[in-house]
């Protein structure tokens, strides 16, 4: 049996970095290679944690966590939480469901899908691969977990199938076995992308704090839905009859409400100006006219008349006229005899 392992153990080189991811299956090296004591990290086994027994080495594991390996800050320098993987000696799945109620240990196990096994009769969990088969039937340990270094790993495949992402649980599968081991599930990159964010993966695993720029905006403030403008509706057509009426009448007619427009205040008409008689000027005389324009032609047509035509509508005659000159000479000459006198 030892020689067998020994020769399991030819051609499986170190997994690489970023190919380690949650739910995968690698093997773990013997110890005479890892040279390190792995013990039990369950919590219920914390004060007294119960060391790898030599025939868990050498043997599959399934990767379960994956952190940066305490203070280190190198890229790639991880510790990995795994659960041993048995075969119980070549146990068939019928032989196991047989035993199951008769043996301890079994109960503590889950069962690997192997398409080759003969199903049982009943019900019964087991997990699946996301491809492909392991060698044999195989039984996932649910008793203990244990804190492995990256060096400690081997691939579980050889030659072409190196990667540590071909073999590998489904996600479903991957939570149910960390419900088993009442664990918080981490993330489970779909496995095509595993290559791809091995980077940022890595560096986020040797500085947490350090997180890209799109991670940051990923996780704490997703993308906002997009929200389409309200479609405006257009204003209603307004036709040429509508336009011909009344304002009011048009509000009426929308059904916007009865518009009362205010009463219209008539104002009367101006009076006409009074403006007194120019040849007169008594002010009990008056030419009334419309307008000052009027008015101006008044006094231009009286001014047009003849001088004896004037005469004649104020009550004067020429015998009145001469008698005023005769007087005025006869005043003069008693004026001037009176001046002499006195001389």
């Amino acid at each position: 049996m030892e020689s067998i392992r020994q020769q399991s153990n030819i051609n499986r080189p170190a997994p690489r970095a970023s190919d380690l991811c949650v739910g995968a299956i690698v093997w773990l090296a013997p110890k005479e290679i890892s040279g390190e004591d792995i013990k039990c990290c369950c919590e219920p086994h914390i004060s007294t944690p119960a060391e790898l027994d030599h025939d868990g080495y050498n043997h599959p594991v399934v990767v379960l966590k994956i952190s940066q390996r305490p203070g280190s800050r190198g890229h790639g320098d991880l510790v990995c939480v795994v659960a041993c993987i048995t075969s119980f000696d070549s146990c068939s799945l019928k032989r196991y469901m047989r035993k199951l109620n008769h043996r301890p240990h079994l109960k503590n196990s889950i069962p690997i899908f192997h398409s080759t096994s003969e199903p049982p009769e009943g019900h019964f969990t087991q997990l699946h691969l996301e491809s492909g088969d392991l060698h044999k039937q195989s039984y996932v340990g649910t008793s203990h977990i244990y804190p492995v270094r990256r060096t400690s790993l081997q691939s579980f495949g050889r030659r072409g199938n190196v990667r540590a992402y071909k073999t590998r649980l489904t996600e479903g599968d991957y939570r149910l076995l960390m419900a088993q081991f009442e664990l918080g599930a981490e993330e489970y990159e779909s496995t095509d992308m595993v290559p791809q964010t091995a980077a940022r993966r890595l560096r986020l695993l040797a500085n947490p704090l350090a997180q890209p720029e799109e991670t940051f905006h990923i996780a704490i403030f997703p993308p906002l839905p997009r929200i389409e403008p309200a479609r405006r509706e257009p204003p209603p057509a307004i036709s040429p009859a509508e336009r011909a009426i009344s304002w009011e009448r048009y509000i009426e007619q929308r059904g916007y409400g009865t518009v009362t427009a205010p009463a219209r205040q008539v104002q009367p008409p101006p009076a006409a100006p009074v403006y007194p008689n120019p040849v007169t000027n008594n002010h009990t005389t008056y030419c009334r006219s419309q307008d000052y324009s009027e008015y101006q032609d008044h006094v231009r047509n009286y001014r047009q008349y003849p001088y004896q035509q004037q005469e004649q509508r104020h009550g004067r005659s020429d015998e009145s006229s001469g008698d005023d000159d005769w007087s005025g000479i006869a005043a003069f000459v008693v004026i001037g005899l009176i001046i002499w006198w006195k001389w």
